[in-house]
């Protein structure tokens, strides 16, 4: 579970092994606003899609979030894709818009801090140990590998 605080100081995103994330409004903490939900696969479509056998990886959910500016959440779930959402815009909470695929479920994503994010802006890594480094700017572009 991850827990961040968006830069602006006024929403707050959970991170959930149910493979969902919640965000709240601090002004009023009592529901979530949205709660963005990743594919959430079964235990044996999880170890066909993923070739796995016999562990737990399956359960482990979106294993990291962060912000990318005060409206924008990225996601990585036990899907394999890093998501974005746009928090400032009334959707169905489902989907968000898939900026990178791993080959294996995201254990974990770094966010460059300002005086790197023009180099390095994201950086993901998978429950194998692969590392991938991406070029991803807020736009609807998406990211590339680099």
């Amino acid at each position: 579970m991850d827990v961040q605080f968006s830069p602006c100081g006024t929403y707050i995103a959970i991170a959930r092994d149910n493979n969902c994330a919640l965000v709240y409004d601090i002004r009023n903490a009592t529901t979530p606003m949205h709660v963005f939900g990743h594919v959430t696969y079964s235990r044996d479509d999880m170890e066909t899609r993923f070739a796995m056998r016999g562990g737990d990886k399956a359960s482990y959910g979106i294993a990291n979030l962060g912000w990318m500016g005060s409206n924008t959440l990225v996601t990585g779930g036990a899907d394999g894709c890093v998501r974005r959402w746009n928090i400032g815009v009334a959707t169905r909470n489902m989907g968000g818009k898939a900026i990178a695929r791993l080959d294996q479920p995201v254990a974990h994503l770094s966010f460059a801090d300002e005086s790197l994010a023009h180099r390095y802006p994201l950086i993901a890594g998978d429950m194998e140990g692969k590392v991938y480094v991406f070029d991803y700017s807020v736009g609807d572009n998406g990211g590339s590998l680099l």
